[in-house]
């Protein structure tokens, strides 16, 4: 589902969007690792345990730790439909497959019964290896390759006009009943318009959107411009917003959405919004941005398989970087 060393990075973007909002809990990528760990266990090879056999007595620890973890799983907002997702086929398989073998919000049990558990993992390595899963799986992981190469073609198209950038964020929030919709989609097509219209064209290097999971079914929009910055004295922060009201005034007034400058650097997961190419830690801000903006998307998205992050706008065309 995603790199181990990548881990930590994704974990860190998760509760950067919903800790400060939520009770502590375990986040996607903690519950990912376990699942991808129960997908690898290797039990003895009777299938089931009849009537007539002595089952065991205990699971081996490591794994009843494993499935114990797991225990009180549907009460996390990122499972019980608090929040709009749609996760990774492997950890939605491992959670539903589970509750159904009777091993979520287990009651008495100090341990793991050994049947259930035995059984649960036996048929859900059985179905990672069926042709339905496959399909499932490429169709999810193929999603986010092309998005994962759209971010990548773009800041192709940044380095290539510019030494260095800073980003800027403006957000919205609403329902996520609207993603999809004909009226966010415009809603979305004139904010862009009014950074390209409104913004110094030598300046805007790129127009960026993710959209972010929120509690009670909410999402929100994260629009991300990318501004030239060759040196490093450059000014670092937006000090005159008027081209931002002017787009404010225009897009509330159309559509109803309210839009938000944000200066919170992505939630606070990032320390700097400032980047430049021949810096020692820019190789590392790189990595840092492209785990918030995409790779979150190989665990959980916002209803459906379709990525949350798309490139709206860059001033060099991607297309012609092919090659580079």
């Amino acid at each position: 589902m995603f790199k181990k060393n990548d881990a930590p990075l994704l974990h860190s973007a998760y509760m950067s969007k919903i800790a400060r909002i939520t009770q502590p809990h375990p986040s996607p990528v903690e519950i990912g690792q376990v699942i991808n760990e129960l997908s690898k266990v290797r039990l003895p090879s009777q299938p089931v345990f009849p009537a007539y056999c002595t089952p065991p007595q205990t699971l081996p620890e490591n794994v009843d730790k494993l499935i114990k973890s797991i225990q009180w799983v549907h009460h996390l907002p990122w499972v019980n439909s608090v929040m709009n997702l749609r996760l990774h086929p492997q950890l939605n398989l491992g959670i539903g497959l589970a509750k159904r073998h009777g091993l979520i919000d287990q009651q008495h049990s100090w341990r793991t019964d050994p049947i259930r558990g035995s059984n649960f993992i036996r048929e859900f390595q059985d179905i990672l290896l069926t042709h339905h899963f496959k399909e499932l799986k490429e169709g999810w992981d193929d999603a986010h390759k092309l998005s994962d190469q759209e971010l990548s073609d773009a800041l192709k198209a940044v380095q290539k006009e510019s030494n260095g950038f800073a980003f800027y964020e403006f957000i919205s929030v609403m329902d996520s009943s609207h993603l999809h919709s004909p009226q966010l989609d415009q809603f979305i097509e004139d904010v862009k318009t009014g950074f390209i219209n409104n913004l110094d064209s030598e300046q805007l290097l790129a127009v960026l959107l993710k959209k972010e999971p929120l509690p009670n079914r909410q999402m929100k929009l994260r629009f991300i411009i990318l501004f030239k910055r060759d040196f490093l004295d450059s000014p670092a922060h937006l000090t005159d917003l008027s081209f931002f009201e002017k787009i404010k005034l225009s897009v509330e007034q159309t559509h109803g959405y309210q839009i938000f400058y944000d200066p919170s650097l992505l939630n606070g997961y990032m320390q700097s919004n400032l980047f430049h190419k021949k810096t020692q830690s820019f190789k590392e801000q790189i990595k840092h941005l492209r785990v918030y903006l995409t790779g979150t998307d190989a665990l959980y998205r916002i209803g459906s398989v379709e990525p949350t992050f798309s490139v709206l706008y860059t001033k060099v065309k991607v297309q012609s970087l092919e090659g580079v």
